[in-house]
């Protein structure tokens, strides 16, 4: 498997050829609500300023592990600091809900059919990437100066969303426009 889109500096990043339709049926899979997008917006701020700690505690979790070190080639911590995981943390912290929830909600359920399976092996990477960015960027809520009942929820929202990112990237892609 080839992953060296996932890290290259391209100007056109891929997108997920994916349907409204399942966006929203992968939401509903994690309990992913309208809750989460505020929670995510309240911590935004925190993470984007813990954006380098995490970026390099990710890199080094990758680069002291033999076997993820020999899959991801990544050859600085300069160069991880500048792929495209930057800019995917970068739009994780503060991306725009643009669709009304309820409406689309709505349409999801005129039409419901079943997610098309995924292959096991890349789910097994998937998974692996999601760990130190989750955990990293819980690490970063947890020493913030938000109330205590609110770092739990926002941490809760963070791994909905990342979970809910990678999940998309096991989707085919086709160029931005």
């Amino acid at each position: 498997m080839d992953h060296s889109d996932l890290h290259s500096d391209q100007s056109r990043p891929a997108v997920p050829a994916i349907s409204l339709q399942e966006l929203v049926l992968l939401k509903r899979m994690l309990l992913f609500t309208q809750e989460d997008e505020k929670l995510l917006h309240i911590a935004a701020p925190i993470l984007k300023s813990s954006l380098g700690v995490i970026l390099q505690r990710w890199y080094n979790y990758i680069r002291t592990d033999s076997y993820l070190s020999s899959y991801f080639d990544i050859s600085s911590e300069a160069a991880f600091r500048n792929s495209h995981f930057s800019t995917w943390l970068q739009q994780l912290c503060s991306r725009p809900e643009s669709q009304n929830w309820q409406e689309v909600e709505r349409k999801a359920d005129e039409n419901v059919v079943a997610l098309h399976s995924l292959q096991p092996e890349l789910l097994r990477y998937l998974v692996v990437m999601g760990y130190p960015v989750i955990r990293f960027g819980t690490e970063a809520i947890a020493i913030s100066r938000l109330e205590p009942a609110l770092v739990g929820r926002i941490g809760a929202a963070w791994y909905k969303a990342v979970t809910l990112s990678l999940a998309l990237w096991a989707y085919p892609s086709s160029p931005s426009k």
